[in-house]
């Protein structure tokens, strides 16, 4: 998945996506689960510590919670 000429632009994609629910990314990385891809990202929000599942390629959110 790492190796798809589009895997880049996906990635900015989820970035902009979870900073757009207003969080703030520290970690990203893309993970395999149950043979799908998911991100699974670091994030941060008013102080508190979040864990985001988003799937790959399609980025629905999967999974917040705090951490």
């Amino acid at each position: 998945m790492k190796r798809e000429a589009r895997y880049p632009a996906i990635k900015r994609q989820a970035v902009r996506k979870v900073q757009s629910m207003g969080y703030r990314v520290d970690e990203i990385e893309l993970d395999e689960k149950n043979g799908r891809g998911i991100f699974e990202i670091e994030a941060k929000r008013g102080g508190q510590e979040y864990e985001i599942e988003l799937g790959y390629p399609n980025l629905n959110v999967i999974k917040i919670e705090k951490d």
